[in-house]
């Protein structure tokens, strides 16, 4: 049977093309098809099975999708097809009780059984464009494999942050990132590289960041006040384990760099970082390349954070007024100069030698001039490079 040219009005839209269903070969030979029609629906009584799969998507509108290729009549899960799709408002992605808006979606498609490759496709999601050069899913039993890459340019972070239920005024900017990857059914399955920037940023509800932007802001305040940041990394993902080792973010008045990893199952992270002042503030203070240490571990949203480092010159009056400190800021500054003090004290004491006997002779006046105890270190240290893998 073959339909030349013929147009259909089906499933509010039209459909029209040229189409053979061939009764020898068991198949539809589509020469060219073009769609407004809800094709989703139409899919879904050819296929249950497989429509099922997309049960997470709400679509929002009819895409207009031109396709050739073939479709087995017995089995059209084992379809071969080639697709010019575009869809304006697009669909969303149901993900428990919330949604992930797609829209303005374009690009090229195939389909090889079980398999849905993408070709230069460009999406918007939260309201950022993603291109998609090249990926692809494959279905198999209950499972599927995800491979591909994608760029996203100026994402509004604040999108991201009302879908995590995260207040935006402590979570905004404009997000830019690429990404290499692949993973299965299973999040641990997760690996890849990649890199991000955001700009124009506020980051104080920023998983990494946002912890140690507040910590060190309960000492200099201008760590946490920060609104117009720039935010630069690298990361790679690893059975499921991301892990950077060079996240800066930078301001007029500061300077955060931190390493981190993170297990994306379970949402736990360890964090070592460092803040420094910056500009004018730097300049006024004399802080210069000198730095609040810090280190944190247990859930992204909520680490514990420690103390490990302070610069020595926090102790000077002037230094503080300058820094624009607060009793409060004062009171941990305090503490752990004399936590840091005695414990030096112990650590001098553990380690002092046993009494020789040119000691016990110099009690008798006949002894060489004791060597001068070692100066003690001049400011606080992390107890490891600020890089290493965290306890």
């Amino acid at each position: 049977l073959t339909l030349s040219e013929f147009f259909v009005s089906a499933a509010g839209g039209t459909i029209h093309g040229d189409v053979v269903i061939d009764g020898k070969s068991e198949q539809i030979q589509i020469a060219s098809l073009d769609s407004t029609a809800d094709l989703h629906g139409l899919y879904s009584q050819l296929d249950p099975e497989g429509s099922a799969k997309l049960g997470t998507l709400e679509f929002l509108d009819t895409p207009r999708v031109i396709i050739k290729g073939t479709i087995p009549l017995a089995q059209p899960a084992d379809s071969s097809l080639e697709i010019d799709y575009s869809q304006w408002k697009g669909f969303q992605i149901l993900v428990g009780d919330k949604t992930i808006p797609v829209s303005k979606v374009s690009g090229l498609l195939t389909i090889e059984g079980r398999k849905l490759s993408t070709k230069e496709m460009q999406i918007n999601v939260f309201g950022g464009d993603t291109f998609i050069p090249s990926g692809s899913i494959s279905f198999e039993g209950d499972g599927f494999l995800i491979d591909g890459m994608f760029e996203v340019d100026r994402m509004p972070l604040a999108e991201v942050a009302r879908f995590y239920g995260i207040d935006d005024r402590l979570m905004r900017g404009d997000l830019t990132m690429n990404f290499r990857g692949s993973r299965g059914k299973e999040i641990s399955s997760l690996q890849g590289s990649g890199s991000l920037q955001i700009e124009n940023a506020r980051l104080n509800g920023f998983p990494v960041i946002g912890p140690v932007q507040m910590y060190s802001g309960t000492i200099i305040p201008a760590f946490s006040r920060q609104n117009r940041s720039t935010l630069l990394g690298s990361f790679i993902i690893e059975a499921g384990i991301l892990i950077s080792s060079d996240i800066n973010v930078g301001s007029d008045e500061t300077l955060v760099v931190a390493g981190a990893q993170i297990n994306l199952a379970d949402g736990t992270n360890a964090i070592q970082a460092k803040s420094y002042v910056e500009g004018e503030l730097a300049e006024r203070s004399g802080l210069i390349d000198k730095g609040i240490g810090v280190v944190g571990k247990g859930h992204f949203s909520d680490p514990e954070m420690e103390l490990k480092e302070l610069p020595v010159e926090l102790k000077e009056e002037a230094m503080r007024t300058s820094l624009g400190m607060t009793p409060a800021s004062l009171e941990v500054v305090t503490a752990f100069f004399e936590k840091f003090e005695a414990e030096t004290e112990v650590e001098a004491q553990e380690s002092a030698p046993e009494e020789t006997d040119a000691a016990a002779a110099d009690d008798a006046g006949d002894s060489p001039e004791a060597a001068a105890p070692a100066p003690a270190a001049n400011r606080p240290s992390l107890d490891s490079p600020i890089f290493s893998d965290p306890d």
